[in-house]
């Protein structure tokens, strides 16, 4: 479900590119692209990459494309509408054509979609738990865990080793080089799951169903598309299936 290995950066860029190329910045949603538009997406896709041809893969393939196109949206936005270029024009560098930019730009002037600008922003500024992960993302993260695993046990291939729970990839996530954590609140959740992961042990802690040690800990249920300490792209009927592997 993540690009991996040499080429994975390639074919983030490639889906980037695939985005803007068959979708335009004028439609509102990802919900909104037309299923033959999907479909000549995952065709391209198909032909560019050896991906087995599931409609798991599909789907995940898909979703990793969707994001790219809403960051490109929000690049835009915030560069060329409210930003430091607002007087140039992205239509050369990005094939844009005028008409979808004027649009485009229109709708992010209008008072509507600039309330619910602020009102993402302002559940942005709640998060204060801020990550230090890099493009790579959790997949990365959970790489080099498991590898300084096998390293550490003396295994020669890292896939030999178990996956970290979600629970130690969120803390990894937040751990600065030094050691501390990236914010009180970060340093009081890392607190709470470790004093669970002693319960566990001694069986007065048990996970039931999505209610596991990560989320007992940050005390706030998860949103329903999304697994936390996982990454994006990753549901959890997705997580569910795939964990134990």
């Amino acid at each position: 479900g993540k690009a991996s290995g040499p080429n994975a950066t390639k074919f983030k860029s490639y889906l980037g590119v695939l985005a803007r190329r068959h979708v335009s910045i004028i439609i509102p949603s990802w919900d909104d692209v037309q299923e033959a538009d999907k479909n000549l997406i995952w065709q391209d896709i198909q032909q560019n990459f050896d991906i087995p041809n599931t409609e798991v893969m599909r789907r995940k393939m898909l979703s990793a494309l969707a994001t790219r196109w809403r960051d490109f949206k929000t690049f835009l936005t915030r560069e060329y509408v409210f930003g430091e270029r607002q007087n140039e024009t992205p239509c050369l560098k990005y094939q844009i054509t005028d008409e979808e930019w004027m649009q485009f730009r229109a709708t992010r002037l209008d008072p509507s979609w600039q309330a619910k600008r602020i009102a993402a922003q302002e559940r942005q500024a709640k998060n204060d738990a801020p990550h230090l992960l890099s493009r790579g993302g959790y997949e990365k993260k959970k790489k080099e865990m498991k590898k300084a695993r096998a390293e550490a046990a003396g295994v020669e291939s890292a896939d030999r080793v178990e996956s970290p729970p979600r629970h130690e990839m969120w803390i990894a996530a937040r751990t600065k080089s030094d050691g501390q954590m990236t914010s009180k609140s970060a340093r009081v959740v890392a607190d709470k799951i470790e004093g669970l992961v002693e319960q566990t042990t001694h069986g007065s802690f048990v996970s039931h169903g999505r209610d596991d040690i990560l989320i007992t800990a940050i005390g706030r249920p998860e949103h329903a598309g999304c697994v936390r300490g996982i990454g994006g792209s990753w549901s959890h009927r997705d997580f569910k299936n795939l964990r134990f592997k």
